[in-house]
């Protein structure tokens, strides 16, 4: 919500803001003010997500995650072919490594149980989060902003662990927001096992660059349609 409402007057031609509204998103906590991200936002978008007045250390990227950095810094020097290489867009084309790959993508190495998977429910959080996310649609409605709502494709062994409860409470939150909202429209692909194949995440709930190419790509076509100039 910071980075929209710091940044909207910056964007003149902005026409359409994409939330991922996953499986769990409505019950998970929101990161903290210490967030390590919040370096980040203010160095390269100007955004004061720290809940008070920033300092000059606030802007030092590597004083926010040095364990992170310093990695990154010995691997420049010791294993440059290992580094991240990015497109024009900013997007990383190589960022395969992860288990699946380890197992070759086969189905029936890869672990069945993913480790990031929240199956703990929090009515408590469900109230609070869909309150402030009912505070962001009304944000982009004043300010004449189309909306998706997406879920990114997860794959089938993390789908058939997925609490129903969660589940059936983001999905009718989704519904009441369709039904509210002219400007906002669903996306949603996290059990699209035709499109998504194994060999195209880098674990149960992560898209690969292979992945990531053609949900970006469905994502394209669907608010060139959905939202016609």
């Amino acid at each position: 919500y910071n980075i929209i409402t710091q940044t909207k007057d910056r964007l003149e031609k902005l026409e359409t803001v994409v939330l991922e509204l996953s499986y769990s998103h409505l019950e998970l906590p929101h990161n903290s003010r210490y967030f390590w991200k919040n370096n980040v936002y203010l160095k390269y978008y100007k955004v004061n997500n720290f809940g008070r007045r920033t300092y000059f250390k606030d802007k030092l990227i590597v004083l926010s995650r040095p364990d992170i950095y310093s990695k990154s810094i010995i691997k420049y020097y010791t294993n440059p072919t290992a580094m991240p290489h990015f497109n024009r867009f900013g997007f990383e084309t190589n960022q395969f490594a992860g288990s699946f790959e380890r197992f070759n993508y086969e189905n029936d190495k890869i672990p069945k149980e993913s480790n990031e998977l929240n199956t703990t429910e929090n009515l408590d959080l469900f109230k609070k989060n869909t309150v402030f996310l009912y505070k962001m649609l009304d944000y982009f409605a004043t300010k004449k902003l189309n909306v998706v709502l997406t879920s990114l494709p997860m794959h089938f062994y993390y789908l058939q662990d997925r609490n129903p409860n969660i589940l059936r409470r983001r999905d009718s939150v989704l519904k009441l927001i369709l039904i509210k909202y002219p400007n906002v429209r669903a996306f949603k692909k996290e059990d699209d096992s035709v499109h998504f194949r194994t060999r195209d995440y880098i674990n149960h709930n992560h898209l690969n660059p292979r992945g990531a190419k053609k949900f970006t790509s469905q994502l394209n076509v669907f608010i060139k349609k959905q939202f016609p100039k």
